[in-house]
């Protein structure tokens, strides 16, 4: 994803937050002005966060003080959070080893009985996997739930078990979510 695409999708996503009710309309600054807000706030502190439901806890504890004086909620902000952490991870703010995340992720899943060993392929067969798929069908996709519902639905097919889920990969799957985003490849 561009900046472009990235600063249209926040404005596309503010007025839908907009009109759920979630924000007033001059509620939330512009995406540059959000992501040096984030970068001031990180301030001289060498933080990287390999999801976004990591940085989203961190920014939530943070603002934590700045939401009960403005009568804010971090967590109806969450959808515009996403998409300025898409742009700073792009534009290597955070910096991330995701093939180590994801497979500390693997690791993790495995030992704690979620998944078997085996059943996630190693990251750079995934990635392969994924960047020909996303190819072939000219996907883009804006948020991890839909990245998420795309794989999801390609290994069901695959497998010729329509009712198939993938709940229990989904720690390592976002991961590789946000790989391919700071790639550029979905």
């Amino acid at each position: 994803m561009s900046i472009t695409d990235l600063e249209q999708r926040y404005a596309n996503t503010l007025a839908e937050m907009a009109a759920q009710g979630l924000i007033e309309g001059d509620e939330l600054p512009s995406l540059q002005e959000l992501m040096q807000t984030i970068k001031d706030t990180v301030d001289d502190e060498q933080l990287s966060f390999p999801d976004f439901e990591q940085f989203f806890a961190w920014w939530d504890v943070t603002t934590a003080y700045d939401q009960m004086d403005e009568e804010t909620s971090a967590e109806h902000h969450k959808p515009a959070l996403e998409i300025a952490f898409a742009a700073l991870l792009r534009e290597g703010f955070f910096v991330v080893d995701f093939k180590s995340t994801y497979e500390a992720k693997v690791a993790e899943l495995i030992q704690s009985g979620t998944v078997a060993q085996g059943e996630l392929p190693d990251f750079d067969a995934i990635t392969a996997e994924i960047k020909v798929a996303v190819l072939i069908d000219q996907d883009r996709f804006w948020s991890f739930a839909e990245f998420f519902d795309f794989y999801e639905k390609a290994v069901a097919v695959a497998a010729e078990n329509f009712s198939l889920t993938l709940e229990h990969q989904k720690p390592a799957l976002e991961v590789l979510y946000w790989s391919l985003v700071c790639e550029d490849a979905l």
